[in-house]
């Protein structure tokens, strides 16, 4: 690497995307600080992993049980080409309005937890049509009880937080950006 010999065992397959530029090769040092969720192995391709699992909140305020907010175990793809996020939810969650029940509707509030809202690693949470810089430019809801539900958090996501990627191990990883968008 830049001329030099990798010793056996001190780079670890995987990369990591932050501010700075993309980062392939794992080490001690450059994963330092970053918390991490374990991913599931992928079945049907031995050595590969799936998505990070994660939670969807939306409308706190309004999808509440006696428990407090309804937080919906999702697949999340976290996106590194889309300025848009795609989610698909339940049809018990309502995120638009009555008339159009799968386009956003303004001031909705929105939380994506990585792996869960308990212990999370990383939450991303944004009000549609506040214009932060973490806010996909558009959110496109899909409401149904036939797919699982899913959200794919577009770019805006890693404004937010340097993401890690573990293929050898299967883990993901978050850390804050040292300076995230929208500050000085």
């Amino acid at each position: 690497m830049n001329g030099q010999p990798v010793a056996p065992g001190t780079l670890n397959t995987g990369y990591i995307i932050g501010r700075q530029g993309i980062q392939v090769g794992l080490t001690a040092a450059n994963t330092a600080g970053f918390r991490f969720a374990k991913l599931q192995p992928y079945q049907q391709h031995p050595g590969d992993w799936m998505m990070p699992r994660g939670c969807i909140t939306v409308n706190p305020d309004r999808n509440r049980d006696a428990e407090g907010p309804i937080c919906t175990p999702a697949n999340i793809l976290v996106d590194t080409g889309i300025p848009q996020s795609y989610m698909t939810l339940p049809p018990d969650i309502r995120f638009g309005t009555v008339q159009q029940p799968d386009k956003s509707a303004p001031d909705r509030s929105v939380a994506v937890h990585i792996p869960d809202a308990v212990t999370p690693i990383a939450t991303d949470a944004f009000i549609v049509g506040d214009r932060a810089p973490n806010e996909p430019e558009q959110v496109i809801p899909w409401s149904t009880g036939k797919r699982p539900p899913f959200i794919n958090t577009g770019r805006h996501f890693l404004r937010q937080y340097q993401f890690l990627y573990d293929a050898a191990q299967g883990y993901v990883g978050m850390k804050e950006q040292p300076n995230p968008c929208g500050e000085e």
